[in-house]
């Protein structure tokens, strides 16, 4: 994919949906993990509790790449996702 030239105003357009993408995702996260917490009842629930933290960090790591070469990519993954609104 050709490089993609961003604008000073794109650059600011562009992390402020990144972030808020990014804050979205994590809220939904945070509203799981207090439901597995709230009916955590024995002590292997704490593991499957790090289990699931375990696996959305590695979700989040591979998905939110500030790289303007691909950020283009980052984008449109969100957009299907429905985690960026147009």
């Amino acid at each position: 994919m050709n490089e993609l030239r961003w604008t000073k105003g794109e650059k600011i357009v562009a992390k402020r949906a990144f972030e808020k993408c990014y804050e979205r995702e994590c809220e939904a996260i945070l509203t799981k993990l207090k439901e597995r917490i709230a009916t955590a009842d024995k002590p292997s629930d704490i593991w499957l509790i790090h289990g699931f933290l375990t696996k959305e960090l590695k979700k989040i790591e591979d998905k939110y790449d500030y790289r303007y070469s691909i950020l283009i990519l980052v984008f449109a993954r969100l957009l299907k996702e429905g985690w960026l609104e147009v």
